[in-house]
């Protein structure tokens, strides 16, 4: 059992001996005092927690809500659900906990599952372990590649190829004879460095194109796709067409599933010509996928004009999507704040949902209203919302709310001040005990503060997570930042960590939610605000990278890298006098940067000063002759002062 080793959770402890009335007050000074009463309300609440987990009939969301927990004990206990004659939900809970939780010894007991098991429960634990495992686990694997189960030795070895084994790769090519699983195992394999696969891949789908069953091809084109091959690509924009509704089922699942970035025009011509409901639902779930801020208006147009030609659940999924297209940019945040006014209580809930994950101070103050909502369903998650992310500057505005009348909004208050490291909620949480129905919940919350590394841990925690992200190890490296934010939720470098991981996975919309995340914590983040203008960059999204840019430049006035970036921003967009203003300002705080003569020389190019042009670009040539690795730009710069003396 850990000791307390903070103040705070020193007054966590006497406010709750206070309110129990039965130990009096600790005194400061006597550590094995305080120690001794720490046991005690860990062992109430986990007396509580484990007579739950011991009835009959408990439940699956019982289990899950121990994933924060890092309590040995539990986590031992945990052990009676995977017995062979337990319900199978129940050992599928205890895998995505266990998951979860990403200690060693959570590691420990799903590595012991591995062994036993029936075969679904097995599989969930190598998958789990595929992204939390430590790298020096992959010894441990190997023997799974001789599994007798064909899945099973497919999911090992998809968990070494995620630590870079090259064991993997004789199984994973397996499948591939097979002709299972197509399009995870081309990404595995590049990762191990066979690139090789792509010309099987194009081999495969110019093969089986013509046949009438044709599985590999489509397979195959959906591999091809993932890589941003207009080979593949080609093929999946012409299936759209396809007379068969599952084979347009399965294009547009396709793209959802792997979060293509794909032209968005088919997909809106295909919304407007698709009468059956089942595909127009897929379209709007692909659409949401992919993320296009252009397809807000024409979804948000045919979720009005047509609310009676489909089903009810089309029209609900069309505003479904809407929200979630509108959560990849701030800019949307009024179609967002006008579904959060909607009659409809689901779809309120909905668009509630989406501005979570915008990240921005204007999509919290809209949560914070939602809290005042008159359906009491949409009032609970909105509390739950408002307190995710640990901001403790909103929350302390906020404690009027462990008073509240509803006693579901005073547990979710207290819940997230405990995880907050915050003693203001502990009454609340002590009443709540006696409750039948929240007792449960509260005692989970609890024993999360009392058993969990403090606060100070999550530093030395975010430290190991990044060591491993630097060395390639990034899916075990969110294990790590995740933990972080469990011992500390306001910390924003956890976040920008967490962005930088998503990013590296090519998970746009997410990894831009959790540095808008960072900068609520941490609003003077340069280094979110800089990785933002970067994904909005690759998007092409020039006015939000403007808005990153600008807000760098006025509170690290002399930063010159900002300031060239932003004349870059600005060349892309043609403001060619804004961009020499800020590059003779960089230029001005770093004047031997030598791409500064090529960008000038661009922009003085597209105000039409053509001498300007011509010297800076001759300049940077100059330079470069001294530079290596600028050939391509030199040849750019070439190009241009040839364009510009044959105008």
């Amino acid at each position: 059992m850990k000791v307390f080793h903070t103040a705070v959770k020193f007054l966590f402890i006497t406010a709750l001996l206070a309110v129990f009335g039965e130990y009096g007050v600790i005194p400061a000074e006597d550590k094995k005092q305080e120690s001794k009463q720490e046991d005690k309300y860990v062992t109430l609440t986990r007396d509580i927690i484990l007579k739950e987990l011991d009835k009959k009939d408990v439940g699956a969301d019982r289990i899950l809500s121990l994933k924060d927990i890092e309590d040995e004990a539990v986590i031992e206990n945990l052990k009676i659900f995977i017995k062979p004659w337990q319900d199978e939900g129940r050992q599928l809970a205890v895998v995505s906990t266990l998951k979860e939780i990403g200690t060693d010894k959570a590691i420990q007991v799903l590595e012991q599952i591995t062994r036993t098991n029936t075969k679904s429960v097995r599989l969930a634990a190598v998958k789990a372990l595929a992204d939390i495992a430590p790298p020096q686990t992959a010894e441990s694997f190997k023997k799974l590649l001789r599994d007798p189960d064909m899945d099973v030795r497919y999911q090992a070895a998809v968990m070494m190829a995620s630590l870079n084994d090259e064991t993997a790769k004789s199984v994973l090519k397996e499948y591939l004879e097979r002709q299972t699983r197509l399009h995870n195992i081309p990404w595995l394999l590049v990762e191990l460095g066979d690139t090789s696969i792509i010309q099987y891949l194009k081999d495969t789908l110019d093969r089986f194109s013509e046949q009438q069953d044709n599985s590999r091809s489509f397979d195959a084109a959906v591999a091809l796709s993932m890589f941003g091959d207009n080979y593949g690509l080609a093929f999946m924009k012409r299936e759209l067409e396809n007379e068969n509704k599952f084979r347009r089922l399965a294009v547009l699942r396709a793209y959802a599933k792997f979060a293509m970035n794909p032209d968005t025009k088919p997909l809106m011509a295909a919304l407007v010509k698709e009468k059956d409901p089942e595909v127009l639902n897929a379209i709007f779930g692909t659409l949401a996928a992919i993320g296009d801020p252009a397809t807000i208006d024409p979804i948000k147009a045919f979720a009005q004009k047509y609310p009676h030609s489909h089903s009810s659940a089309c029209k609900d999924c069309s505003i479904a999507a809407l929200c979630r297209v509108c959560n990849k940019s701030v800019s949307t945040i009024p179609v967002l704040e006008e579904l959060a006014g909607n009659e409809n209580k689901f779809i309120r809930m909905d668009a509630l949902k989406a501005l979570s994950t915008v990240g921005s101070e204007q999509a919290y103050l809209i949560m914070e209203k939602a809290i005042g909502d008159s359906d009491p369903d949409v009032r609970h998650l909105a509390v739950q919302l408002v307190f995710a992310d640990g901001n403790r500057k909103y929350a302390r505005m906020l404690k009027h709310l462990l008073n509240d009348s509803d006693k579901m909004v005073r547990y979710y208050a207290a819940s997230a001040f405990a995880r907050m490291n915050e003693p203001s909620g502990v009454s609340v949480l002590e009443k709540l005990l006696e409750d039948d129905e929240l007792r449960y919940g509260a005692a989970v919350d609890m024993l999360r503060f009392l058993a969990n590394p403090s606060p100070a841990d999550a530093v030395n925690v975010q430290k190991a997570g990044l060591e491993n992200y630097n060395s390639g190890c990034n899916r075990y490296a969110v294990t790590f930042f995740k933990r972080a934010i469990r011992y500390k939720p306001d910390y924003a470098e956890a976040y920008y960590s967490l962005g930088l991981s998503s990013y590296k996975a090519n998970r746009l919309g997410e990894s831009i939610a959790y540095f808008n995340t960072a900068l609520r914590l941490k609003p003077d983040y340069l280094l979110a605000h800089r990785s933002l203008a970067n994904i909005y960059w690759k998007l092409q999204m020039w006015y939000l990278v403007l808005s990153e840019y600008e807000k760098i430049t006025q509170s690290s006035p002399d930063d010159w890298q900002s300031r060239f970036y932003y004349g870059q921003v600005l060349n892309e967009i043609g403001k060619y006098g804004q961009a020499i203003e800020q590059l003779e300002k960089a230029g001005q705080l770093n004047p031997d940067y030598i791409e500064l003569s090529l960008e000038s020389g661009r922009a003085y190019a597209g105000k039409g000063d053509n001498d300007k042009a011509i010297a800076e670009l001759k300049k940077f040539l100059e330079a470069a002759k001294k530079t290596p690795g600028l050939e391509a730009k030199t040849d750019y710069a070439r190009k241009l002062i040839d364009e510009i003396q044959r105008r």
